[in-house]
């Protein structure tokens, strides 16, 4: 959350050092940044669910695998990961 607070406080900062109103910025550029922390943030909630093994990241939902929580926890990064790196090319 450090690194997310020191951005955002340094474009505020540099908004109001050179006088430039929020509105000149377009409201994409501030849904992208939203978007992406939103994305950021969901790779330790995965990772709180698979330390829990809560859901589908429970080892015992998968009888036949030995450690089938955490196949379900690394497809989730893998997704996660493709969508987040989507929206900062897109």
């Amino acid at each position: 959350m450090l690194p997310w607070a020191i951005m955002y406080f340094n474009v505020i900062r540099i908004l109001n050092r050179y006088s430039i109103p929020f509105t000149l910025i377009p409201w994409w550029v501030w849904a992208f940044l939203a978007e992406y922390w939103l994305l950021f943030n969901c790779f330790p909630i995965v990772m709180y669910l698979q330390f829990k093994q809560w859901g589908r990241y429970d080892n015992s939902k998968y009888p036949l695998l030995k450690n089938g929580g955490y196949i379900a926890g690394e497809r989730s990064y893998i997704w996660l990961s493709f969508v987040s790196k989507t929206v900062i090319i897109w």
